[in-house]
């Protein structure tokens, strides 16, 4: 698709109502007291199926065509200028039927490349972003068991961009067998 853009909804998981029943489920203490919450919160456990579920619904004739849905974030895509502003108005139309006019939005409209959860998407692919990689060539060395799953973690979150990558990883993944003594 040639034009593309993505609305991040900010506060979309504060925009679903607990049932009454339920609300009970979403209690918690502090040190103030008690918190019951009246609507659903990021931090819920099933917050992130219920809401990917819930826009998946309310987009479901439109998701394929030219919408793609991640939990809080839609991206619209499309071949012409023309077509790409009727679906940012199908789009926003069907956000303001649903939710209300308290929606917190960030949006990047008629982006040449977009950010997506450490990916960059543009009209030719989608790539790695810089920063990311940049965190990976730039890893101090790790001095604990902890640091070098999170190393391997963000490495295997970009494998796709970073050929042969398993044969490089293979000695810091045997690091990670029960049993074996952290040296470096």
């Amino acid at each position: 698709a040639k034009y593309r853009s993505k609305i991040d909804l900010s506060n979309a998981y504060e925009q679903v109502c607990i049932e009454p029943e339920d609300v009970w489920k979403t209690a918690f203490s502090t040190i103030f007291g008690t918190f019951i919450s009246q609507v659903m919160q990021q931090g819920d456990c099933n917050a992130p199926a219920m809401f990917q579920r819930l826009m998946t619904v309310i987009f479901r004739d439109h998701i394929g065509c030219f919408v793609y849905i991640y939990l809080n974030n839609i991206f619209v895509y499309s071949d012409t200028l023309e077509e790409h502003e009727q679906h940012l108005q199908i789009v926003f139309e069907t956000l303001s039927k649903t939710y209300d006019e308290r929606m917190v939005m960030t949006c990047d409209l008629y982006a040449e490349k977009l950010d997506c959860l450490g990916h960059i998407i543009d009209t030719k692919d989608v790539h790695a972003d810089r920063d990311k990689m940049s965190q990976i060539r730039n890893w101090r060395v790790p001095k604990s068991l902890n640091k070098v799953q999170r190393f391997i973690g963000l490495v295997e979150y970009l494998a796709q961009f970073m050929p042969d990558i398993s044969a490089y990883m293979m000695p810091l993944t045997g690091i990670q067998r029960n049993g074996h003594p952290f040296l470096w």
